[in-house]
């Protein structure tokens, strides 16, 4: 019902910013989403954990682009808050890279009785089932472009890629810098070599 209704994703009744992957209000008869970018601190893999009242899912994306997310965890009845299942509540080991950004959802539903939902993870710097952390996790505010395609550190691509990127949610038009230093990219200007177009988007 929560995917169906004509205001989701884009017209909330009500929006909020969350300092952890957690959110326990006292509601009834109501369908949630909470949404965001997840910072990974070492590569490796990890291990996720949904816990919801009631029914819930953990969406995860390969990258920081929401159109590349699947389904890894989901909750099929309700779990009371801070218990952590080993069905289909948690994820099979997942390889994620370190300062690579994520796009990272879990929606859920409530009817009535107590509400919740909660993720949590385990990894090489977090040994123990933790809810994640505001400081891995940022608000979904796609200001920049972002979702590059080619991926970054992507192999097997051809030597005449097209390049594409998802356009920052606010923006008008997008400029675009090109060179073989990422620092000279980095701190180029529309006057340096490296600026090549801005592009209407």
């Amino acid at each position: 019902a929560l995917k169906t209704d004509p205001r989701y994703p884009d017209n909330p009744d009500a929006t909020e910013v969350l300092t952890e992957f957690s959110w326990d209000q006292d509601l009834e008869n109501y369908g949630a989403r909470i949404h965001g970018w997840l910072y990974i601190p070492t590569t490796a893999e990890y291990t996720f954990w949904l816990c919801t009242d009631a029914n819930g899912e953990l969406w995860l994306s390969t990258d920081d682009d929401p159109s590349n997310v699947r389904l890894i965890a989901q909750e099929s009845t309700y779990q009371g808050a801070n218990i952590w299942g080993t069905g289909e509540e948690q994820s099979e080991p997942i390889s994620l890279v370190a300062g690579n950004r994520y796009y990272i959802m879990a929606l859920w539903r409530e009817g009535s009785g107590g509400d919740h939902c909660q993720v949590a993870w385990k990894g090489p710097d977090i040994p123990i089932i933790t809810i994640i952390d505001g400081a891995y996790l940022s608000p979904y505010e796609p200001v920049q472009a972002y979702g590059a395609r080619p991926a970054n550190n992507a192999t097997g691509i051809t030597q005449m890629p097209v390049l594409k990127w998802t356009p920052g949610i606010y923006a008008v038009s997008h400029d675009v810098y090109f060179g073989a230093d990422a620092a000279a990219v980095r701190n180029a200007t529309r006057t340096s070599p490296e600026y090549k177009v801005t592009k209407a988007l």
